[in-house]
């Protein structure tokens, strides 16, 4: 429900769940006039089995953008020439852009296969309206990134990293293609950058 803060009376119901079947995860603004919301999907025993949606704040427009049910893939047909636009459950919210878009910061998860947590992320702006997949920015990044710090314009400035019990902190400089190193030391013992 969003109310309006003129007149809280005012009220407007942009989505509807079974309490038994899901859970409110999370709820979101993607920009002024856009809400996002997580949903948990009770029936599947995953903590990461988030779905995420994106609505008007009125209730029009809404989009399934990620689905959290491992099972799912993509690029399964859905008709003879038609395809799913929602992520697969390797994707996760990160963030909002807070630059008026339509568009929101996503991060998908690498497993190593040996694990259970992934080994590694990357994060890409999706677009909420039409599904749209992009990268947050150009270039490589370290090896084994798990931790992201974006500036205010959401862009990825400052990664953590884990490699063979060291904690690497890297930054990369405003429209920069390469990251610089700025602080390395032994995971839980040495002092780190935070």
């Amino acid at each position: 429900v969003i109310r309006n803060t003129a007149d809280p009376k005012q009220a407007t119901v942009i989505t509807k769940v079974d309490p038994e079947a899901v859970a409110f995860d999370a709820i979101h603004w993607v920009n002024e006039k856009r809400v996002g919301f997580t949903l948990k999907n009770m029936h599947l025993n995953l903590e990461t089995n988030l779905d995420e949606f994106a609505v008007d704040r009125d209730g029009a427009n809404q989009r399934h953008l990620i689905n959290g049910n491992w099972a799912h893939h993509s690029e399964a047909a859905t008709g003879s020439l038609l395809t799913s636009r929602e992520l697969t459950a390797d994707y996760a919210y990160f963030g909002a852009t807070h630059d008026g878009s339509d568009d929101v910061l996503v991060e998908k998860y690498r497993w190593n296969n040996v694990d259970m947590a992934p080994s590694a992320s990357r994060l890409f702006r999706l677009n909420t309206r039409n599904g749209q997949l992009s990268a947050a920015f150009e270039g490589t990044q370290p090896d084994a990134s798990r931790a992201w710090i974006t500036d205010a314009n959401a862009v990825p400035r400052v990664v953590l990293s884990v490699r063979k019990g060291r904690c690497i902190a890297s930054y990369r400089k405003p429209d920069a293609t390469t990251w610089t190193e700025i602080d390395n030391g032994v995971c839980f013992k040495d002092k780190r950058f935070t």
